[in-house]
Parts: structure tokens; C-alpha cells; sequence
């Protein structure tokens, strides 16, 4: 790597490209720390170019380290003043966010202890629920491009899986006086009320999923597409969208960044193979190279629980 990096006049030629890949290749060596520092030579360059900073951070969301799940979220942050025009930047925010929740939620299951009693914790879960909120609100209530129509499906649908989490946190955190907010406030949605809780009127009170699959991708104007192949052998795609096991797909992107989603009530009992097909694209990057996917997998919410999301 590092002969490869520099140049024999000392120079420094290489490009985001090149080191994701070698960040990627450090990573498949278990080398967690020297993948986070290579990928991270990629924001040093100053190059305020989207794609790029959602490449390099879908790269240290798959780490799996704490520390490179902040800087991810760092980056996202940055995403959104950058393109506010694309409900993606705002998804990006939530799910990570959204993760680190799960996170903190099993940790409290696996400890017994309320999280209140872990100092500074409290502070931390209030502001990631309200800016999961605020996030998925901007989705929610803006007006987008034709080509993202139809992302407000997915967003709702996060969004209930959001109030899932925040009742088993609230269990977690015992807090009784002032517990979390399931939903955003209706004023955050623009309703013109202050109030919170369970009246959001976008709430479907019968919800119930035991799958969510969401792949989202860092280039625009990119068609890929999400399969998923159930215990049957069934598969569900753009090409087959509902099955019978009550399996659906959500509208096909092909302009922009996705997400494209899979939701399944029931789970039947079984393996499921899920993957994306890079079909096409109308852009290239000279910067990162290939289109970089997400996909991530949340289970089991209904009205008194949210299962695991990886």
C-alpha cells in the first residue's frame, strides 16, 4: 500500500479510488483500524464531491467499529448541507442513527441495566431519537424531483420502526416521568400542533412486519435493483414484486439513489438470499470508481417491539 501510494518523485498521485480499494482489501485481512485510516486519506483531499463522501462512508459503516460508525455519521451530516435537494441525504442520517440505537437497545437487553444509569447515555439516545425524527419529517413533508417519487413509502415505513425502538428503549431507560418520543412531533410534520406521542396521524395503529430489507446506493442517475430469494425459491424483484407469502417490493429506481425496499408481515420458516444487480448507470465517477450499496436488514417490528437491524 504504501509503496503504491506515493509516487517515486514524492508526490502523491492517488485517488479516493485507490484507497477504498486498499481499505477494503485491509478490511477482508481483519486489519479494522488500518481500513478506517486508509478510507479516511479520502476526506483529507477536501473534496467536497457526494459520492464520494457517501462511498467512503458506507465503507466505515461496514466496519462495524464504533469509531468508524461516528465518523460515518459525521459524514453524512456533512452530506445533507451539501445535497439538500436529495431525500437520500436525509435517509442516510436516519439510518445510521437509527443503528445506533438498535445498538444501544440490545446492549441494555444483554446488561439488565436501565440506561439511565450509564451517565451521559440519556442525553445521547434523546438527541439521536429527535434527529431521527427530524430527518425522516424532511422526507416526509418536502416536495422532490420526480424521480424520487414514491420515497416517501420507505420513509414511512422506517419511520414505524422507529416508534418500535424508542417503546423498547423507553423500557430500557425506565423512564416514566418523561419517556422518549415514539413519533415526531405533529408540529415537526407540519400539522400546526405541538403534541407528540401517539397521535401522529401518519401512525398506521395495525403495523406489523418481520422483515425489512432497504438497499440504498452513493451514485445518481444508477439503476440497481433488489432481489430477494425466499425459502420457496420465489424470487422477489422489480420483474415480480408480491409473493405469496405476502413478500413485496417497493417502486423501482432507476434515477437516483434508491432506496429500494422488501417488507414481509410474516416470516416463513427458512433461508432468505438477498442481493443487488447493478443494472445500469448514466454517470460515471472518476473519483470512487464503482457504485457503492447498502443494504441493510431490520426485523420483527409491531406494536410492542423492534428486533435486530444489521
Amino acid at each position: 500500500y504504501f509503496r503504491e501510494r506515493n509516487a517515486p518523485n514524492g508526490q502523491n498521485p492517488a485517488s479516493p479510488s485507490f484507497f477504498l480499494s486498499c481499505a477494503r482489501l485491509a478490511l477482508e485481512h481483519g486489519r479494522v483500524f488500518d481500513a478506517i485510516k486508509i478510507a479516511t486519506n479520502c476526506l483529507e483531499m477536501g473534496i467536497d464531491d457526494v459520492q464520494m463522501l457517501r462511498s467512503v462512508a458506507y465503507f466505515l459503516l461496514s466496519t462495524n467499529d464504533t469509531h468508524g460508525s461516528d465518523l460515518a455519521l459525521a459524514i453524512f451530516d456533512r452530506v445533507q448541507i451539501l445535497s439538500p435537494c436529495e431525500p437520500q441525504s436525509y435517509l442516510d442520517g436516519a439510518l445510521v442513527r437509527f443503528w445506533k440505537l438498535s445498538r444501544v437497545a440490545r446492549k441494555a437487553d444483554g446488561t439488565g441495566l436501565p440506561l439511565s444509569s450509564v451517565p451521559g447515555w440519556l442525553e445521547e439516545i434523546r438527541s439521536d431519537v429527535e434527529s431521527v425524527h427530524t430527518l425522516i419529517a424532511r422526507v416526509l413533508t418536502r416536495e422532490w424531483a420526480a424521480r424520487f417519487s414514491e420515497v416517501e413509502w420507505p420513509a414511512l415505513i422506517l419511520l414505524h420502526f422507529v416508534a418500535g425502538l424508542v417503546r423498547q428503549l423507553n423500557g430500557a431507560l425506565y423512564e416514566k416521568e418523561c419517556p422518549l418520543p415514539e413519533w415526531p412531533s405533529q408540529k415537526m410534520l407540519g400539522f400546526g400542533s405541538t403534541s407528540s406521542g401517539n397521535k401522529c396521524p401518519l401512525r398506521c395503529p395495525d403495523f406489523e412486519l418481520d422483515l425489512m430489507v432497504w438497499l440504498g446506493w452513493d451514485t445518481d442517475k444508477t439503476d440497481m435493483d433488489l432481489h430477494v430469494m425466499e425459502p420457496s425459491g420465489n424470487e422477489v424483484s422489480y420483474k415480480n414484486k408480491r409473493s405469496v407469502i405476502g413478500g413485496h417490493l417497493s417502486r423501482d429506481f432507476t434515477q437516483g439513489y434508491g432506496p429500494e425496499i422488501y417488507i414481509l408481515t410474516e416470516k416463513t420458516r427458512g433461508s432468505y438470499d438477498i442481493y443487488a444487480k447493478y443494472f445500469a448507470s448514466h454517470q460515471d465517477s472518476a473519483l470512487t470508481g464503482a457504485t457503492t450499496a447498502v443494504l441493510w436488514t431490520i426485523q420483527k417490528c409491531n406494536t410492542s417491539s423492534m428486533g435486530g437491524m444489521n
